[in-house]
């Protein structure tokens, strides 16, 4: 019995094997349709190095409950905006820039030293503004905030807001 059965769990075991082939021509994005909402669905999306989000390939494992599916971004009409006929040809599919962090992240294997030795290059003033930042102030988060997803708990809260 599968434990993880939500698109977003999907989307992460996927790009988590897709992850360890540390691809060199491709990038893999997290695609989010009609985010924060009762029918949000979350997806890989596969694009060529350097070509928009649009332009890349849909990789679902959730919708077919199982069976993957996958199409180009802009021909996927099960997620288009409404219109009271036929195709609109207007995509639901926004990047998840955050996911997106996090999928391309390929130094996440490398553990970093918890302490600074003798043998290490000196602070550089950017270090240093960033140690002296208060901790809970608003800032930007960084490739190392999101080198982690966010726990099941934490996906199964943000589910339950959104069905609020």
């Amino acid at each position: 019995m599968r434990k993880r059965g939500w698109c977003g769990h999907w989307a992460q075991d996927i790009g988590a094997r897709l992850k360890e082939l540390k691809l060199k021509t491709l990038v893999l994005h997290w695609g989010a349709a009609f985010d924060h909402t009762s029918s949000e669905n979350n997806c890989l999306v596969v694009t060529a190095r350097n070509q928009p989000f649009q332009d890349g390939i849909i990789i679902d494992g959730w919708r077919r409950a199982g069976r993957l599916f996958w199409c180009p971004v802009i021909k996927d009409h099960e997620y288009e905006a409404e219109q009271h006929y036929g195709h609109s040809g207007i995509t639901m599919w926004k990047e998840n820039m955050q996911w997106s962090a996090w999928l391309q992240d390929q130094d996440e294997t490398e553990e970093k030293p918890k302490e600074a030795t003798a043998s290490r290059r000196t602070a550089s003033p950017a270090d240093s503004r960033r140690a002296a930042s208060p901790a809970d102030s608003p800032r930007a988060a960084s490739p190392a905030d999101l080198a982690d997803p966010p726990s099941e708990l934490q996906v199964r809260d943000s589910d339950a807001r959104a069905q609020r």
